[in-house]
C-alpha cells in the first residue's frame, strides 16, 4: 500500500480531463498520505478528492484537517452525507484558524456535492432487469 497514493498522482498526470478522484472506502494510509493528498488537492484539474469512509477522514486525522486551507476545504469530500447535517464533525476543524469560515465552506461543499449526487441519480435512465 506504500506506493497506492503516489500511483494516483502519476495517473492524474496522465488523465489531464480528470477533475474527480474518489478514494472513497479505500484502506490507504502510509508515511507519506498527507503530501499525497495534497498533492492531489492542490492538483489545478482537480475538481473534487472524495476520501469518504477512509483511514484518512478519521479524528486520528484532526492535525492534517486543521492545517486545510479554505481551497483545499472546497475540493475534499470526507463528511459521509448521513453525518453532515449533525455537525459532529466540526471537531476535525476545531482548532483551525478561521474555523468558523472553515466549517461553513465545508458544509456548502458538501451539500452542495451531495445535492448534485442526488440530482445525477435522479437524472440517470433507470437500468431494466433481464429475467
Amino acid at each position: 500500500m506504500e506506493n497506492d497514493l503516489a500511483a494516483v498522482n502519476r495517473m492524474l498526470n496522465k488523465l489531464p480531463n480528470c477533475v474527480e478522484v474518489d478514494l472513497r472506502g479505500n484502506k490507504f494510509y502510509e508515511s507519506t498520505a498527507d503530501e499525497h493528498l495534497l498533492r492531489m488537492l492542490r492538483t489545478e484539474q482537480v475538481r473534487l478528492v472524495n476520501i469518504v469512509l477512509t483511514p484518512f477522514a478519521s479524528v486520528d486525522r484532526r492535525n492534517f484537517f486543521e492545517k486545510l486551507t479554505e481551497n483545499d476545504l472546497q475540493r475534499l469530500i470526507w463528511i459521509p452525507e448521513a453525518w453532515l447535517e449533525r455537525k459532529k464533525w466540526k471537531n476535525m476543524l476545531y482548532r483551525a484558524d478561521d474555523k468558523d469560515k472553515k466549517f461553513a465552506i465545508s458544509l456548502e461543499t458538501h451539500r452542495a456535492y451531495y445535492l448534485k449526487q442526488a440530482a445525477g441519480e435522479e437524472e440517470a435512465p433507470e437500468k431494466v432487469k433481464e429475467k
